[in-house]
């Protein structure tokens, strides 16, 4: 990337239409939106500048063409992420993983103006206690005021997470 940008620059675009050409093939099918995932835009691996032309430049095309659904959500994937970056993205919601990297619900909610999905740590759904998921959601609730905000992990909840863990969310 940084060797060859160009090179990485022209497979990008590769890559881009054809996750293009697949949200325009969704028209007409019903499906409420997608789940985009946008990965690297942490200082882990990337700083802010190169982000914005390796990762922001395509994202928001490939959103942009999903923005005939109503539903578009966007997880912003990986440690201390640059959340900021993802305030004027074209999706209704955006999720983090706000337990284990931060920024809070309460801080984000400064930042972007989009729905906040999260409020619950992955490892706590999937090892805790039912007490232990109760005790995140009503923070979550707390720190939002049970406004804008849809109640999820900040990534992936395991498949062999406990029911009763499971339950404990929705209650």
């Amino acid at each position: 990337l940084r060797e060859h940008p160009q090179a990485v620059l022209a497979g990008f675009e590769v890559v881009t239409q054809s996750i293009i050409r697949f949200v325009e093939s969704l028209a007409g099918t019903g499906v409420a939106g997608i789940y985009y995932a946008a990965q690297w835009a942490d200082p882990l691996h990337l700083n802010r500048e190169e982000y914005s032309r390796f990762g922001k430049a395509f994202d928001l095309r490939i959103l942009e063409a999903a923005g005939g659904h109503w539903f578009n959500m966007l997880h912003a994937h990986g440690l201390g992420v640059y959340l900021d970056m993802f305030s004027d993205y074209p999706v209704q919601a955006v999720n983090w993983h706000d337990r284990e990297a931060g920024p809070s619900l309460a801080e984000a909610a400064a930042i972007l103006p989009q729905a906040l999905s999260g409020g619950l740590d992955r490892w706590t759904v999937h090892r805790g206690t039912p007490d232990d998921v109760r005790r995140e959601a009503a923070d979550a609730l707390e720190q939002t005021g049970g406004r804008r905000l849809i109640l999820s992990t900040g990534c992936v909840t395991m498949t062999n997470s406990p029911l009763s863990n499971l339950r404990a969310v929705v209650r």
